[in-house]
C-alpha cells in the first residue's frame, strides 16, 4: 500500500512538472512571437491591443483562479495532489499577467528579464516538487538577492540609478530579514508556519538553526559590500552567490539519494 500511494505521488509530481515546464515553452513561444511584432511598424499597433486585451484575460483569470482556490480551501475540496488546481492555474495567469505588464512598460526589458524569469520559475517550481523545502526557500531568496545585486551594479555607474541601487539594497535586506523571521516561526513548529487559517512548510524540520541563521547574515553583508564597493566588485559578489546555489544543489541532491 505504501509503495502505491509513493507511486500516485511519484506520478503526480511528474506530470505537474511536465505541465509547467509545458506551459512555460508555450508562454514563452507566444510572448517572444509578441515581441517580434512590435518591431515591425504595420504591426505595432496590433501588437499593443493584443497584449491589452492578453492583460485583461489574465487579470480575470488571476481573479478567478484565486476565487476557486480560496473557496476549495474554505470547502474543504482543495486537493494538493491534483496535477490542476486553483492554486497552479493562479501561478500561470500571475506570471503571465506580470510578463504583459513588464511588455506593456517597455517590451525590450521584459524580453531581457522574462527569457530568464520565466524558466527560472519553472526551475523552482520542481525544486518545490522535489526537493526538501528549506532548497526551495533558499532558492527563492538568493534568486531575489542575484537580482538585487545584478541591480545595484548596473546602478553604481551613475548618479542617475544611485537611487535604484539604493531601493534594492534596501529590498535585500527585506528578504534576508523576512527569511530570518520565516524560519524562526518554523522552527517552533516542526517546520511549518501558520498565517491566517493557512499553514505552509519552510523546512523539513532538520535544519540547522545556526547554519541558516549564519547564511542569511552573511548574505545581507554581501549585499552592503556590493552596495558599497559597486561593480565590478558587485559582479564577483553576484558570482558568489550563483556558486552558492550551485553548491546548495549538489548538497542537496546528495542528500535525496
Amino acid at each position: 500500500m505504501k509503495k502505491e500511494q509513493l507511486k500516485k505521488n511519484d506520478d503526480y509530481i511528474t506530470n505537474r512538472v511536465l505541465l509547467v515546464f509545458g506551459v512555460t515553452a508555450v508562454m514563452l513561444w507566444g510572448l517572444a512571437f509578441l515581441w517580434k511584432q512590435y518591431d515591425y511598424s504595420y504591426s505595432y499597433y496590433s501588437a499593443i491591443s493584443a497584449n491589452n486585451i492578453l492583460l485583461g484575460v489574465s487579470v480575470v483569470g488571476l481573479v478567478a483562479s484565486l476565487a476557486w482556490y480560496f473557496s476549495s480551501v474554505r470547502k474543504g475540496t482543495f486537493k494538493k495532489e491534483s496535477v490542476f488546481n486553483g492554486a497552479i492555474a493562479a501561478l500561470f495567469f500571475a506570471v503571465l499577467l506580470f510578463s504583459l505588464m513588464l511588455t506593456k512598460y517597455d517590451y525590450t526589458i521584459a524580453r531581457r528579464l522574462n527569457y530568464v524569469i520565466l524558466p527560472a520559475i519553472a526551475v523552482l517550481f520542481l525544486i518545490y516538487s522535489t526537493y526538501q523545502r528549506e532548497f526551495f526557500v533558499l532558492c527563492v531568496t538568493h534568486s531575489m538577492l542575484s537580482l538585487a545585486i545584478w541591480i545595484i551594479a548596473k546602478g553604481s555607474g551613475g548618479a542617475a540609478n544611485a537611487s535604484v541601487a539604493l531601493l534594492a539594497t534596501v529590498a535585500a535586506f527585506a528578504v534576508c530579514a523576512g527569511a530570518i523571521l520565516l524560519f524562526s516561526l518554523s522552527f517552533k513548529n516542526k517546520g511549518k508556519v501558520k498565517l491566517g487559517g493557512f499553514t505552509f512548510a519552510v523546512s523539513s524540520g532538520k535544519a540547522d538553526k545556526n547554519l541558516v541563521y549564519g547564511v542569511y547574515a552573511i548574505s545581507a553583508m554581501l549585499v552592503a559590500l556590493a552596495y558599497l564597493l559597486g561593480a565590478p566588485w558587485a559582479y564577483y559578489i553576484l558570482y558568489a552567490f550563483v556558486g552558492f546555489l550551485v553548491f546548495s544543489a549538489v548538497y542537496f541532491t546528495v542528500k535525496l539519494i
